[in-house]
C-alpha cells in the first residue's frame, strides 16, 4: 500500500492502519513496522536485528583506514558494510564510499541504488525502507529518520512506535547537519542544505 508523500502523516498512519486491518493480528511485528503500522520496538525479533547490526557497525566504526586505499573503503570497511546491508558485496556498487562513524537501526531496510558517497557521522534510522538513489552524496552529521510516533497519546504511552519510508533521489546532495524525517521523499538532482 502506497500514500503519496504530500499526504499528511496522521492520514497516512490511518489509510495504513485501514488496509491492513484484517490481516493486522497475523503480523509479526517486524511486518507491522515495515507496513507503517503501530509497533512494539521491543519485540524480541526487532532487538536480535538491532543487536546484530551494532556489532558489525562497532567493527566498521573501529576498523583501521586502509592505507593502501586512501580514496576507497577498503576491503575489510567494504565487506563490513555490505554485511550490514545484509546484501552480497557483489551487490554494492563499486564507488559506495561512506567515512566512519556509521549508525542505523536495521542496516537491512537500507537500500542503495548505485554509487553514494556518506560523510562522517550519518544516522540512519531504518525502521521503514530508505531508499537511496545512484550519485547521493551525504555531507557530514545528516541524520535520517524512518522511525517516528503518532501524536496519539495513548499509542505513545504504550510504547508503540511508527515508520515511514525515506526516498532520496538519484544525483542530489544532502548537505552537513540535514535531517530528514519520516515519510520525506526528496527528488532526482537535489540539494538539501543545513
Amino acid at each position: 500500500m502506497s500514500v503519496p508523500a504530500h499526504i499528511p502523516v496522521e492520514q497516512r498512519y490511518a489509510a495504513a492502519d485501514a488496509a491492513h486491518a484484517a490481516q493486522l493480528s497475523g503480523m509479526s511485528q517486524t511486518q507491522r513496522m515495515l507496513a507503517g503500522l503501530p509497533y512494539d520496538p521491543a519485540d524480541a525479533a526487532l532487538v536480535k536485528a538491532r543487536l546484530r547490526v551494532r556489532r558489525i557497525f562497532r567493527q566498521f566504526n573501529l576498523s583501521e583506514t586502509p592505507a593502501d586505499d586512501a580514496v576507497g573503503m577498503g576491503v575489510e570497511r567494504r565487506r563490513l558494510f555490505a554485511d550490514l546491508l545484509g546484501i552480497k558485496e557483489s551487490d554494492m556498487a563499486q564507488n559506495v564510499f561512506v567515512e566512519p562513524p556509521f549508525w542505523c537501526d536495521y542496516g537491512t531496510n537500507i537500500r542503495l541504488e548505485g554509487n553514494w558517497y556518506c560523510n562522517f557521522n550519518t544516522t540512519i534510522l531504518d525502521c521503514a525502507e530508505v531508499v537511496i538513489g545512484d550519485g547521493v552524496l551525504f555531507g557530514p552529521n545528516v541524520h535520517l529518520y524512518g522511525g517516528t510516533h503518532t501524536t496519539a497519546v495513548p499509542e505513545r504511552v504504550a510504547g508503540l512506535e511508527r515508520a515511514l519510508p525515506i526516498i532520496i533521489g538519484r544525483d542530489s546532495w544532502i548537505g552537513g547537519n540535514v535531517s530528514i524525517m519520516a515519510g520525506v521523499t526528496i527528488g532526482r538532482g537535489c540539494t538539501v542544505g543545513a
